[in-house]
């Protein structure tokens, strides 16, 4: 069998830099699955009956260092009336809370033990089944978000060989992701140098959870499901997969308990009106259109790929240069006998001699 590689949060501990580490969930990707592969901790937990949040933490006393201390800590903070939230009860605002506390060791944080036991189940999972029920019932109730494009990425590694065009794959983890690519880029998340992995995920299942610090974190249900559209390598060693959500083809695709409880509760609605019916149409040919200016899009990018690797050799590069504008008259004079296909002159400051 294939060697896949698995890239986690475990990638960055070698930093020495702990603003930098401060987000790690955000660069949790683990193996990737294909659509015949199911996680038995989701599929069980399922029969769990749903807990009280100190309930459900008990079992994981043996597995979570201190974990009845950060219990009392998180109660404590919803007595002042914080981490608390509209939609939520709060044994599910805690639940939430507790999985998106980053400490150090990273590698004893709840959502890097629970992310890791959901892709490679133990004996031990059947620990789990309480808060994972309750974290997922909790997951599900937070406010949807409309179809947008989210990103998720990695450090220190390329996954795309792991990813194949037009392949489709399942995440079993619970996923978090970014509405911003600008920050997902930024210093403390991906950085601007070096080795990294973009997911930009062009996706209409994603929980706003306004409990995050920044408020700009999007959760992904485990059983996520996509398929790889376009892969674009970047002359600055970022490697963008471009994915899109799709619905299982498998009808035995298990999907979180409040989600199965939904889809009963729509199937009970009375028959649209032709209006309404109308509507809907309209919003489905809103979205093929989405899916088509997506994958659109990235085919361009990946052209503009191609072509800059292709010609690497006939860039004249000016970027964040100070010169004048006869100066740049004389280069390019100096440049006609070759082909010029790309002139950078992004924040290049041209001055005029007096």
């Amino acid at each position: 069998k294939k060697n896949m590689i698995v890239a986690t949060a475990a990638t960055m501990f070698e930093s020495d830099d702990d603003e930098e580490l401060n987000n790690l969930r955000f660069f949790d990707i683990g193996h990737v699955t294909h659509e015949d592969e199911k996680s038995s901790l989701i599929i069980d937990c399922l029969n769990s009956p749903l807990a009280s949040f100190e309930e459900a933490c008990k079992p994981l006393e043996n597995l979570i260092d201190n974990i009845q201390t950060k219990v009392y800590i998180i109660r404590q903070q919803q007595q002042m009336g914080n981490h608390n939230c509209v939609c939520l009860v709060p044994d599910e605002s805690a639940a939430i809370q507790l999985y998106t506390w980053e400490w150090s060791p990273h590698s004893t944080c709840i959502y890097f033990i629970l992310n890791e036991t959901l892709r490679h189940p133990l004996a031990n999972s059947v620990l789990w089944y309480s808060y994972l029920k309750l974290l997922l019932t909790a997951i599900d109730k937070l406010p949807p978000i409309e179809r947008c494009t989210l990103y998720r990425g990695i450090r220190l590694c390329d996954l795309s060989g792991e990813y194949e065009d037009d392949k489709v794959y399942t995440w079993w983890n619970i996923t978090s992701c970014l509405q911003s690519q600008e920050q997902m880029t930024s210093r403390i998340f991906l950085g601007t140098h070096g080795t990294r992995t973009l997911f930009q995920i062009d996706c209409y299942s994603g929980k706003k959870n306004p409990l995050s610090q920044d408020g700009d974190e999007v959760i992904l249900m485990p059983g996520f499901h996509f398929q790889v559209i376009g892969k674009l390598r970047s002359l600055d060693e970022l490697n963008t997969i471009y994915i899109r959500e799709i619905e299982p083809s498998s009808l035995t695709l298990i999907k979180p308990p409040i989600i199965a409880t939904t889809a009963i509760a729509v199937e009970e609605e009375p028959s649209l009106a032709p209006e309404e019916v109308k509507k809907k149409h309209r919003r489905k040919s809103t979205l093929t259109k989405t899916k088509k200016t997506f994958k659109s899009t990235a085919l361009r990018l990946i052209e503009m790929s191609k072509l800059s690797n292709e010609c690497a050799d006939h860039i004249l590069e000016f970027s964040n240069k100070k010169l004048s504008i006869d100066e740049l008259n004389l280069s390019l004079n100096e440049r006609l006998t070759q082909k010029i296909t790309i002139l950078n002159l992004s924040n290049t400051n041209l001055i005029k001699e007096k």
